[in-house]
């Protein structure tokens, strides 16, 4: 017979007995899980290829162009949407916004429009000097 243990839902955060190797409460919180375990694997991918991306422009733009600062603004502004990707599809175990019931649609034009007034403000800033 298994020894029972006091665990947490890696789905729903319910405290629930179980095994060592149970990892959700019920059956559709099982099948929930798995499904956003397979939802993160396909957006893990291209959110590191962005990522990449981001950086060999970063670096071309450094080592080969001429010093243009609209360049070096858009590319702040630009950056700023990655991080926030994981705020949408996150990687670890927490869902982030998306398990307090916040739209992903909502999170992103948040997100973009943080991060034009972001970029505006750099750009403001450092043009006054």
């Amino acid at each position: 017979m298994d020894d029972l243990i006091l665990k947490r839902c890696k789905y729903c955060d319910k405290t629930y007995e179980g095994t060592n190797e149970s990892c959700c409460c019920s059956e559709p919180c099982n099948i929930k899980y798995q499904k956003y375990m397979k939802q993160r694997e396909k957006t893990e991918t291209p959110v590191k290829i962005f990522s990449i991306i981001l950086l060999l422009i970063f670096f071309i733009n450094i080592m080969f162009l001429p010093n243009n600062p609209i360049s070096k603004y858009l590319f702040i502004a630009i950056s700023l949407i990655a991080p926030a990707l994981n705020v949408i599809f996150p990687f670890g175990e927490d869902k982030g916004l998306q398990k307090r019931g916040v739209k992903k649609t909502k999170i992103l034009f948040r997100t973009i429009g943080i991060a034009i007034l972001i970029y505006i403000l750099t750009y403001y800033f450092l043009e006054q000097f």
